[in-house]
């Protein structure tokens, strides 16, 4: 069990929450916080920004290998728009401009260098 505070504006809320792991029970706090951690990095980082970016959660794509093979162009794209710096945009903004704008689009597929 991980129990969560947090003050905002002044007032405090608690959140627990409870995982399931392999570890064995004399495994110390440390490591693991540090797992939990670890699996929240992994939402945080990935899932979140392909659901922002790319409306996964929203895709109703569900026969035999295609959702497997969007989900394998989403996390290409993704590698590709956050390896694009020229811009300061979020995923969602280059993802557009790449749409309307083809130079930028050869830009983030490194393209326009071959």
């Amino acid at each position: 069990m991980v129990r969560r505070q947090r003050q905002v504006a002044g007032c405090l809320s608690s959140e627990d929450s409870y995982y399931i792991s392999s570890l064995p029970l004399s495994t110390g706090a440390e490591v693991l916080a540090k797992a939990v951690r670890s699996h929240w990095a992994v939402e945080n980082e990935l899932h979140w920004s392909l659901d922002v970016g790319f409306r996964e959660d929203a895709c109703q794509v569900r026969k035999d290998y295609a959702p497997a093979n969007l989900a394998c162009i989403r996390r290409m794209a993704l590698t590709q728009l956050r390896q694009e710096t020229t811009k300061k945009l979020g995923i969602q903004g280059k993802r557009r401009r790449a749409g309307w704008d083809h130079a930028y689009m050869e830009t983030v597929l490194k393209m326009g260098s071959i």
